[in-house]
Order: structure tokens, then C-alpha cells, then sequence
């Protein structure tokens, strides 16, 4: 016996059209990815599908579910978590097993109001969506109760458990004969999310170009993109890059000298607070942190961008008055001291002036030129004589 196994672990349906135009991997599976598996899987003879999807298109789980159920292979079908349209899927096998912490939601079908498209709906837009959203119920119950064959007890509990949104248990599963047996396994550990079913035939309500009202604009959608093309291009032009992501033509850019002959690269037209600067023409590598000399300006950079712009001439005026201010502080200091010092003589003086009041006349007028020496007074005289025997001793 070969088995042949695959993994449905995302929602069910085509691929998303706008997410692949945007380049993002639609993540679905489709009744397109099921048939190329069997195909690939001819000689096989046991088909086993894993399953770990929260739902999505009622029209594509049926046709999955048809392509397995009329494969001629034995189907084994194995549930971690199927929600939704995912649960008609899990019933293509004649052996089902759901591990022990499954997600297992079953639900009438619903539409998110956020896939209602951009434009409102008419009442018979609606009234069709609610009719096939009716059939589409009618259409997974019927399936339920041909494949499990409950009685009417448990017809009027499914009915119940499915207009509740409810999570059946692995017990609840095995109980009412969506599983065939339990086994021991961890769940996908994932947020309990069911997808609204929808069928196709919704879908093109949805979609249709019945006019532009109720059509979803294309146009609209473009001018979205354009938008978002021009927010990027305003981003590739502050980052100083072309469309295609490389630098700007640097002989459009512009560049300054420093005193010491460093050269700074920048986009706009002179330097200013918060632009980049560069240290290469291409504009690749970030100026160095630091501070540079610049047309009478000190640039300081920092994470390479201008962060601060200080004018020499006004630094020096700064300087200058700072250097001012210092002087005429030393100035008062030194007045304040010359001041002190005058007064100190001032008051010398004064108290040579009185000293010299008890000093008597004739000690005052010692030196006098006079050889009669009757006019001299004894201090005087006194002093002559003294000269006179310094005089005799030197002869």
C-alpha cells in the first residue's frame, strides 16, 4: 500500500488576486492545488490529508471534498484544527481522526461585513446573498447528516450547534460522528479563528461590474497604489536614493570644504540643521561624528546629520564679551585694591605729619651752611663737630 499525505494547513480558496499583484504569497489552498496532488499521486493508493485550516470558500471545500471522495483511493483524513467549510473537507475521509486538543468549529455561513466591498449593495444584491447564503447552510447540513447519518435527536442538536458558532470538543467530535476515532496529538496552538463561508456565486454579487455604484472601483484601488507610490518615492528622495534604490547622481549634489580639508557631501542646496552629510560623492558612507570648520561656521555632526550650527564670527563675539566681562571683573578687583593702598598711605601720612609736630626745631635743621658758628643752635653745632672729626679721621 503507498500512501501518498498532504498538508492543507491555510485557508481554503483561490489564491488572493490583489495579493499576488502586490507580490505577497496569497496563502490558500484551492481545489486547483488538490487536483495537480492527485495527479502527481496517480499510483498511490491511500490518500492522507492533514488538516489544520480555519475555512473559507464554501463553492472550492466542496469540490475539494468531491475530488477526494471520487479519487478510487482509500481517503484517511486527520484534523488538528478544521473550522468551517474545513469540517466538510474532514468528512471526504472513511477514517477520521482528530487529535485530542483539535479546533473543530461548526457554523451556519456568514459573510464578514469587511469583504462587502468598497460600494454599498442594493436590496436585490442582498436578498440574492441571504438566498444563497440559505442554500449554502442547507447545502453543509444536508452533507453532515449524509455522511454521518444521525437521527432526528441529534439532527435538531447539529441545527442548534451550528447557528451557536460552537467549538466541538474531540469528544464531541467522536460523539457525533464527525470523527471516527481520537488520537493523541498537540493542536496547532493557534488563535480560534473561523473564516465566513462564501460561495462564488456570492462572491460575483459582491465583485460584479452591474455599475459603478455597486462595482468595486478598480480605479479606486489604483490611485491607492499610486498614493503609496509617491509616499515611496518621497521616502527614496529623503534617503537621497533613486526609484530603482540607488544614490542620486552625485554631481546634483552638493558639497562644503572644511578649514582642516575634509569634504561633506549633502543633497540640499547648503548646509543646515538636520540634513545628512556624507563623506563620499556616492553618498554612501555617513559623515564621521564630530566638529568641522565651515564657511565661518563650526558644523557639529552627530549619527550623521547636522545636529548643530554655531557662526565663528558669533562665537568670537562671545568670546570676546566673555573676555570682557572677566577684565572688568579684574579691573575692580585691582581698583578695589589701589584704593586700600591709598588709603594706607593717606593715613601714613597723617601720622607723619603728627609725628613731626614733637620733633624740636633745631633736630629738624641739622644740615645748615653757616661759619659762624654763634648762629647755630647746640644741635647744630653738635652735628658740625661731628662732621668735622669724620673729616680728621679720613686724613
Amino acid at each position: 500500500m503507498t500512501v501518498a499525505k498532504i498538508s492543507i494547513s491555510t485557508d481554503i480558496g483561490e489564491p488572493d488576486f490583489f495579493a499576488q499583484a502586490m507580490g505577497v504569497d496569497a496563502m490558500s489552498f484551492s481545489a486547483s492545488d488538490m487536483s495537480k496532488f492527485l495527479e502527481a499521486n496517480a499510483d498511490a493508493t491511500e490518500i492522507l490529508v492533514e488538516i489544520s485550516s480555519n475555512g473559507g470558500s464554501v463553492t472550492q471545500g466542496f469540490e475539494i471534498y468531491d475530488l477526494l471522495k471520487n479519487s478510487g483511493k482509500q481517503i484517511t483524513t486527520k484534523a488538528y484544527k478544521a473550522n468551517s467549510i474545513a469540517t466538510v473537507i474532514f468528512l471526504a475521509g472513511s477514517k477520521r481522526e482528530i487529535t485530542k486538543n483539535a479546533q473543530f468549529t461548526i457554523h451556519n455561513p456568514y459573510i464578514n461585513p469587511m469583504n462587502l466591498g468598497y460600494e454599498g449593495l442594493e436590496a436585490d444584491d442582498l436578498q440574492a446573498i441571504a438566498d444563497d447564503i440559505r442554500a449554502c447552510e442547507a447545502k453543509i447540513f444536508n452533507l453532515y447528516k449524509e455522511v454521518i447519518g444521525f437521527d432526528a435527536t441529534f439532527e435538531a442538536e447539529i441545527k442548534d450547534l451550528m447557528k451557536a458558532d460552537t467549538d466541538l470538543t474531540s469528544t464531541n467530535a467522536l460523539k457525533y460522528g464527525f470523527a471516527t476515532s481520537i488520537i493523541n496529538g498537540e493542536n496547532t496552538a493557534v488563535q480560534n479563528i473561523t473564516l465566513g463561508a462564501y460561495t462564488d456565486k456570492i462572491a460575483a454579487y459582491i465583485t460584479k461590474n452591474k455599475s459603478t455604484k455597486n462595482n468595486m472601483d478598480i480605479n479606486k484601488i489604483l490611485a491607492k497604489f499610486d498614493a503609496i507610490e509617491n509616499s515611496i518615492k518621497t521616502v527614496f528622495k529623503a534617503q537621497n536614493l533613486n526609484e530603482d534604490g540607488t544614490p542620486i547622481d552625485p554631481k546634483k549634489n552638493s558639497s562644503a570644504t572644511a578649514v582642516d580639508g575634509t569634504i561633506m557631501y549633502f543633497s540640499e542646496a547648503a548646509l543646515a540643521v538636520g540634513i545628512a552629510v556624507f563623506s563620499d560623492e556616492a553618498m554612501t558612507i555617513p559623515m564621521p561624528d564630530g566638529t568641522y570648520e565651515v564657511e565661518m561656521s563650526e558644523v557639529t555632526i552627530v549619527g550623521g546629520l547636522v545636529s548643530e550650527m554655531e557662526s565663528m564670527e558669533a562665537k568670537k563675539l562671545a568670546a570676546l564679551t566673555a573676555e570682557n566681562a572677566d577684565l572688568k571683573a579684574q579691573l575692580a578687583t585691582a581698583l578695589e585694591s589701589t584704593n586700600a593702598v591709598v588709603k594706607e598711605l593717606k593715613d601714613l601720612s597723617t601720622e607723619v605729619i603728627a609725628l613731626k609736630a614733637f620733633i624740636p626745631s633745631d633736630v629738624r635743621n641739622l644740615n645748615v651752611e653757616t661759619t659762624d658758628r654763634s648762629k647755630l643752635t647746640p644741635a647744630q653745632l653738635q652735628n658740625l663737630r661731628r662732621k668735622e672729626m669724620m673729616n680728621l679721621g679720613k686724613k
